[in-house]
Order: C-alpha cells, then structure tokens, then sequence
C-alpha cells in the first residue's frame, strides 16, 4: 500500500466510525421516541434494556451505513481540498480518480459486507428486536401507586393509599379491597398506617398494616319460616387489630419472552432464500385461484359466453395435475377391486325368474287361486293401469298450464341467480388475489431492498467524495448539510417507492432500486465535474452565466 493511500484511508476511518456511530443513535433515538410509551414505567431490568438497544440498532444499521459513507467521504475530500492536500496531490500529476481509489475499493467491500449482514444478520435481529418490543408491550407495569387513586395492577387486589412518605415505604391511611372470592367488595380491609416492602429479589410485596379493621360480609342463604323465598339479608363481621401483614406475589410483573417461532413467518425475518419460496408459493397461489375461476366459471354460464371461458395454456399444469391424480385414483381403486372382488368366470350365476304371459301359466304358477280370482287381478290390474294413465295425463297438462303462467318468473330467478352467484365467486376470489398479489409484493420488496441498500453504500460515496472534493470545507459544518439534503432525498425516494410497491404503481424490482438509479447518475455528474475542478458553489462562476445571459438577451 502507498503512502497515499494510507494518507487518504486514515483520513476517512476516524470520520467514518465516528459518523456511524452518531447516525446510529440519532435513528435510533428517533425509533425509541415512537415506542416510548411502550417502554417507560415497565420497570425493565438493565440487561433487557441493553440487549433492547442493541438489537435495534443493528436493525438500523441499512439505514445508518450509507449516511455514514457519504458524509464520512464528504468530510475525508473536503478536509483535503480544505488544507490544500488535495492540490498538492494533483500537482504531483495524481488524478482524482486515482487519489479516491482507496476509498473506492473500501465502499465496494463494505457494500458486500453490508449485504451479507442484511440477509443473515438484520433479519435475525429483526426477530429478536420486535419479539422483545411485544413482550416489552405485553408487561405489566412496574408497581406505582399513588395517592388518592385506586391502584389495581395486582390481581384480584384494589390498594387506594391517602399518602405516601418520602422513604416510599411508610403509607397512611391505607384501603384495600380483597376480591379473591369474586363476590364483589365483600372483603374490604382498612389501616391508619403501613410499610410497604418487597423481599426476595422483588418477587413478593409485603404490607405491615397497624392500627386498622377487616370489614367482611357473608351472604345469607337461608329459608325464611313462612316459605316466601331465600332470606337475603347478609351477615356482617368487623375484626379490629393492631398489626396484620399481607403479602402479594408480583409474578404478574415479570418479563416474559414469547417464543421466537410466532415471529418467525413475517418478511422482515427472512432471508433472501425463504423470500424467494415464498414469492414462488405465493404465484403458484395465485395461479391455483385463477385456475379455479375458470374451473367453476362454466357452470353459472350455460346459455352465452362459455365459449370464452376455456382454460389458459398457463394454468393448463394445474388441469394436468387433476387429470393424473385422478388417473392415479382410479388406478389404485381397480388394483384394490381385483384384489377383493373374485374371478367374474367363477361366479354361480343366479336362476332368471321370467313373469308368466298365458292364463295357463299364471294357473300353473299360482294353483292355490280360483279361475275368477285370477280373471280378477287381471281386470283390477287393468283398470288401475288405466286410472294412472289418466292421472298422469291430466297432470302433464296441468304442469303445463302452470309452467306457461311462471316460465318468464322461473327463468328470471335463475338469471338473477346465477348472476349473484357469479359476482360471490369473483369477488371472493378477487380480494383473495389482492391479498395475496400485496404479500407477494412485500416479500419481493424486502428482497431486493436487500441488495439495493447495500449497493446505496457505494453510490453515497460516489456522491461524497466528488462532492466534497469540489466545495473544499472539512468539519461538521457545510457537510453536515449537504449529507443531511442528500440523504433526505435517499429517504423520502425509499419510502414513496414502498408506498408505491405496495399499491402495485410500480413493480417491486424498480421501486427498491429507484433511489440509486437517481442518485447514481448525480454521482457520476459531480465525478465529472470534479475531475475538471468546476467551481459548483462558488457565486462567482454562477455571476459569469448571468452576465453572459444578460449579454445575449440585450443582442
């Protein structure tokens, strides 16, 4: 490595670090001020705390790494040009593009580096950093109680106190109400004074109450001597003491960690690879609602437009898929039938039974009926097959009749029918699909997002370091601002590009990489400009131009 580049290299590291790390804290000042009152008065021990703040901000740290190059870079360029370095440097006939070259090859390697951390390490700190916010949020919180008010954070308890001393131990006039029966405020215990204390590593809360009296009240369920119905008049006790203590157990103010697996299917908590399956999943989704719609469409359009409902080649797989399963099926069901059924061939076949024709042969056929008897089924049979034929007739025609009255009522119940039907099915099916199409969509933002923040890595550097190159003035002052308008703008393009993913303006793809495809030809124009030592922001070289448009205006 030349001197050079160890000039320039230890230039950037101390403002990079130190940018990264006051970035880092600002944002993730800003997150915790959205979740303050989520946190304050849970009376969360310091390591929670701790591990809190840490997985958070290495949730952050997409967001803070590119901030941190570009005003890192900005500061490195504008502290060179600022005490001629940068001069002397090109005096010595060295570009400016060889002198960022250090630079250059570390803002690739980062940018890698950030890509690996946003598919393995932030969604792994995603899951431990939100899971903790809902147990964070699910806490009790920590015991306060105040004077004049009821407090009844412990269950099955109401502590009303008048006042509390500066020790916060000594109580006066101290009301508690005992709903452990659940009949209500049955039991309602009063004392003049109190200490309040907790023991045992702050599991158990202790009052020592003085001076006071326990109120009970027993309901009295007995029957009245005239049989009119249940006595309701209850029984009252009053027990005075001098000294009684209570204890409360304060598990219900413990921190509890949910499992980490009920967090695990959202798309912030995963990988480039699980968001592919389920992007793949959920087009294959997709794909099987659209195939049904067609599969079920055919049955509500049975006069007009089936010829227009045949099946997409697309989703013909899915048909495909049927048909073998089915195939398969029937299969199965032969191979099992031949298996249980025996041979046909070896069946003993069963004696046909055929109806006599003659009168000889129903005689034969029946020997224990008189001739008469016989004569008489035979015209009773012929008179009831011809009572029914009339009675079939005479109700064919008045079917008739009736379906000419309600045919016009008949076919429009039908129509309205199977249009309420059809509209059921498709708007069902449509918001399914939307759904689906707004998860899909969020599953592929978040992956490309993956790549796209940390290649923002290396355009902040080739915004920062023309840049500061150009206006030459290192320190916290004019860089501060310009990183601060810039990353604005790299801000506010990635939340409208969310914004327009999610209502499908645009497609995924482009919406996670449309902040580098506008900063990184900005980058390129002030590589350009500072590669010829173009005076951007100084008045005098914007003085020029108005006094050669004046000029062109007065010809």
């Amino acid at each position: 490595m030349k001197k050079l580049d160890k000039l320039i290299l230890s230039s950037f590291f101390g403002p990079f670090f130190l940018t990264f790390f006051i970035t880092v804290f600002i944002l993730l000042l800003q997150l915790m001020l959205k979740y303050f009152d989520d946190i304050i008065g849970k009376g969360l021990p310091f390591p929670v705390l701790a591990e809190f703040l840490f997985y958070f901000s290495v949730r952050i740290t997409p967001d803070a790494l590119p901030l941190a190059v570009l005003l890192s870079s900005l500061m490195t360029f504008g502290n060179l040009g600022e005490h001629f370095e940068l001069t002397a440097i090109k005096s010595a006939g060295i570009s400016l593009t060889r002198a960022i070259q250090p630079i250059f090859v570390f803002s690739v390697l980062l940018s890698i580096g950030a890509y690996f951390s946003n598919n393995y390490i932030v969604p792994a700190a995603n899951l431990k950093a939100l899971s903790m916010l809902y147990d964070i949020k699910q806490k009790k919180p920590s015991l306060d109680l105040k004077e004049g008010v009821f407090y009844d954070g412990i269950p099955n308890y109401s502590i009303k106190v008048t006042e509390k001393f500066n020790d916060d131990i000594t109580l006066k006039d101290v009301i508690i109400y005992d709903h452990t029966q659940g009949q209500g405020n049955n039991r309602v215990i009063y004392a003049d004074s109190s200490r309040m204390y907790t023991y045992m590593n702050e599991k158990y809360l202790v009052f020592e109450l003085f001076n006071g009296n326990l109120f009970e009240e027993y309901p009295n369920t007995g029957q009245k001597s005239n049989g009119y119905g249940p006595d309701q008049i209850n029984q009252f006790t009053r027990n005075a003491y001098k000294e009684m203590k209570l204890v409360f157990s304060l598990s219900s103010f413990d921190f509890k960690e949910t499992k980490k697996e009920l967090f695990a299917g959202d798309y912030r908590m995963k990988s480039i690879e699980l968001l592919k399956q389920d992007v793949d999943s959920l087009a294959k989704g997709m794909d099987k609602v659209m195939f049904n719609i067609y599969k079920t469409a055919p049955a509500f359009y049975t006069h007009h437009l089936s010829e227009k409902l045949d099946l997409p080649e697309e989703y013909q797989s899915f048909q495909d898929a049927l048909d073998n399963a089915a195939k398969e099926k029937a299969d199965s069901l032969k191979n099992v039938r031949k298996s249980i059924i025996p041979d046909s061939s070896k069946k003993r076949k069963r004696p046909r039974i055929v109806a006599p024709k003659s009168r000889v042969e129903k005689a034969s056929m029946f020997p224990f009926l008189e001739d008469d008897q016989i004569s008489k089924k035979q015209k009773t049979h012929s008179t009831d097959t011809t009572w029914q034929g009339v009675v079939a007739a005479t109700s064919k025609g008045f079917d008739n009749v009736v379906y000419q009255d309600r045919k016009k009522s008949i076919v429009l119940d039908n129509a309205l029918r199977s249009a309420r039907n059809v509209r059921s099915t498709i708007s069902s099916s449509t918001a399914r699909l939307v759904t689906m199409e707004r998860e899909s969509d969020k599953n592929a933002m978040e992956m490309y997002r993956k790549y796209a923040q940390a290649a923002a890595c290396f355009t902040m550097f080739l915004i920062g370091a023309p840049l500061g190159a150009i206006i030459k003035k290192g320190g916290l002052g004019v860089p501060v601002i310009i990183s601060i308008f810039f990353y604005i703008l790299y801000y506010v393009l990635n939340i409208l590009s969310i914004k327009w993913a999610r209502e499908d303006i645009v497609p995924p793809l482009t919406a996670a990489w449309i902040s580098n495809m506008i900063l990184f030809p900005v980058g390129l124009f002030f590589l350009r400009q500072a590669r010829k030592d173009a005076r951007l922001f100084d008045t005098d070289f914007y003085l020029v131009w108005i006094d050669k448009v004046k000029v062109a205006l007065k010809r």
